[in-house]
């Protein structure tokens, strides 16, 4: 896998918003945007991922909340719903 992975701090209020309870924010504000290339090691042939990771915390351990991710191929997008449990 190729990663591409942006870090930025956002406004704390606007992390807040999106983040569901009982989840909660990692204080330093951060926000991960990712790019992902998938080689064809799960049988969906090759593909690309890209989406916005939220590193939090749930009753005290390091949890990541995906708050959006889009595929370009429709098998590991149905799968990701449906079996994984990403918003694919």
């Amino acid at each position: 896998r190729e990663y591409f992975i942006v870090t930025y701090e956002t406004d704390r209020d606007s992390l807040l918003s999106i983040v569901p309870e009982p989840l909660v924010p990692n204080p330093l504000n951060r926000v991960l945007y990712e790019w992902i290339a998938m080689p064809d090691s799960s049988g969906f042939g090759n593909y690309q991922e890209s989406g916005v990771v939220i590193p939090c915390t749930f009753n005290g351990e390091e949890v990541n909340f995906v708050a959006s991710m889009f595929l370009d191929c429709e098998p590991p997008i149905g799968c990701g719903r449906e079996i994984w449990g990403f918003p694919k």
